[in-house]
């Protein structure tokens, strides 16, 4: 019995952090820099106080610009972030991002998971029904349905910054670009 209920009790532990992360959002998106698509970087913010618990609760989903399965990639956060405070950012880097920039980031982007010219970017948390979308900004030419985030926009992430400009949770209106 004790064990049942410690069982249940982490199960709802477990529920509870990943609702406490849909308050992060994607803010920013850079898929390539100068024609190097090894330089990519996304940051995240947090939109309340106290979202630094992320470990194995909260990942990253890239999709491809057909948004199949075959072309998805997902990669779990394994650590904690120090900061925890409403508009703190949560840095995810590229290794040669990383050695070009001497930033310490948050976490590391595997090669070949961010596609600069189309594709989709999901923040999503780990719940008792799987991965669940919390945001997501699908750019350029992806085909696929982006839920209630709406329409693709027509920017990308391809030599440039995608900058989240609004929290509509509508892509077209939610991004911008800056050169």
């Amino acid at each position: 019995m004790k064990r049942a209920l410690a069982v249940v009790g982490m199960v709802l532990a477990t529920i509870g952090v990943a609702r406490a992360q849909s308050f992060i959002a994607l803010d920013e998106i850079v898929g390539s820099w100068q024609g190097d698509d090894e330089i990519q970087y996304i940051e995240l913010r947090m939109l309340d106080d106290g979202l630094n618990g992320i470990a194995n609760v909260t990942a990253l989903v890239f999709d491809d610009a057909s948004g199949s399965e075959a072309g998805r990639r997902t990669a779990f956060f394994t650590q904690n972030v120090a900061r925890g405070v409403k508009n703190a950012k949560i840095l995810v880097t590229s290794t040669k991002a990383r050695d070009l920039s001497g930033v310490v980031p948050d976490a590391l982007l595997p090669a070949g998971y961010l596609r600069p010219t189309a594709g989709r970017v999901c923040l999503a948390v780990n719940s008792t029904s799987g991965l669940t979308a919390v945001d997501c900004v699908a750019y350029g030419a992806f085909t696929a349905s982006n839920g209630s985030f709406g329409a693709p926009t027509p920017l990308t992430p391809d030599n440039r910054a995608l900058q989240r400009v609004a929290l509509d949770g509508r892509n077209r209106t939610d991004w911008g670009s800056v050169l």
